[in-house]
């Protein structure tokens, strides 16, 4: 993830939710902001209303 566009990467993020690939979304967003990247706010939102959608307290837990 380090070599593309950050507008991508927040497109790649918003692609993986509206699939329901939750896991992938949060290992880019845990990548990001290894990498100093805090611009993913709105997806670290989306992601977590995904994550408290299905239930998946665990995970919305640990994103925060």
């Amino acid at each position: 993830m380090h070599s593309a566009s950050p507008v991508y990467v927040l497109m790649l993020i918003d692609s993986c939710i509206h699939f329901g690939w939750l896991e992938m979304a949060h290992d880019i967003l845990n990548d990001m902001d290894a990498a100093g990247d805090l611009t993913g706010f709105t997806q670290h939102m989306a992601l977590l209303t995904a994550y408290y959608s299905r239930e998946m307290f665990k995970e919305a837990k640990a994103l925060l």
